[in-house]
C-alpha cells in the first residue's frame, strides 16, 4: 500500500505541472505585452507634445495719476479737501489686452473722524457703468469694482472728497494734537475670460 500511495502522489504532481504550464513562459508573455502597449501609448503622447502652435501672452497695462497737495487733509471740523485721480488701462502706447477690474482703497490711521466721498470727475468725460460707482467710502476698506474692456484705451477720472464733519459740542477738541494720513491705493487685476 505504501508504494501505491507514493505513486498516486507523483501522478497528482505531474497533472498539476501539465495544467499550469511553465510560469516563466507566462511572465515573458506579460512583459512583452506591457512593452508593446507602453511603447504605443508613449508614441501617441510624444506626437501630441511635439505638435503645437504659437501662443501669445496678453499684455497687462495699468496706470494711475494723482493730484494731491502736501497739506491735503482738513485741519478742523467743517473743512473738506478734494483729491483728483485717474485710473487707466494703458501705459504709453500699450493698451491692456485683457479685461481689468480695479478697486480704490483709502488707507488711513483713523485718528481723525474723516469721511470720504468718491465722485466721477465729469470734466474728463462722461462716466459709463464700468466706473466705480459714486459712493461714500470707508477708510481701510476696498471700494466696489470698476472695470476696463480689453483692447479699448480708456481713462476713468475721480474726485475724492475728504471731509471732517462739523460736530457739535466739545468732542472736536480731543483731536487738537492728533496726526493722521490718507493714502489712496488702486488695486487692479486681470479678469479671466468666461469659458
Amino acid at each position: 500500500m505504501s508504494v501505491r500511495k507514493g505513486y498516486q502522489r507523483e501522478e497528482v504532481h505531474r497533472v498539476h505541472r501539465r495544467s499550469r504550464g511553465p510560469v516563466w513562459l507566462w511572465l515573458i508573455c506579460g512583459i512583452l505585452i506591457c512593452q508593446t502597449a507602453g511603447t504605443a501609448a508613449w508614441s501617441r503622447y510624444r506626437k501630441q507634445v511635439e505638435a503645437g502652435g504659437e501662443a501669445l501672452v496678453a499684455r497687462l497695462a495699468t496706470g494711475t495719476e494723482f493730484q494731491m497737495d502736501a497739506a491735503v487733509l482738513p485741519e478742523k471740523p467743517g473743512e473738506s479737501r478734494d483729491v483728483t485721480f485717474t485710473v487707466t488701462n494703458y501705459d504709453g502706447s500699450f493698451v491692456s489686452d485683457t479685461m481689468l477690474q480695479y478697486t480704490a482703497e483709502i488707507k488711513t490711521a483713523e485718528n481723525l473722524p474723516l469721511k470720504f466721498q468718491l465722485k466721477h470727475n465729469r470734466t474728463a468725460g462722461v462716466a459709463d457703468t464700468d466706473w466705480i460707482p459714486e459712493d461714500t467710502l470707508a477708510g481701510n476698506t476696498a471700494s466696489r469694482t470698476g472695470s476696463f474692456l480689453p483692447g479699448e484705451k480708456a481713462t476713468h477720472s475721480y474726485t475724492l472728497s475728504i471731509v471732517w464733519p462739523l460736530e457739535t459740542g466739545e468732542a472736536d477738541c480731543e483731536y487738537a494734537d492728533e496726526i493722521d494720513y490718507v493714502q489712496i491705493q488702486i488695486h487692479a487685476k486681470q479678469v479671466s475670460p468666461t469659458s
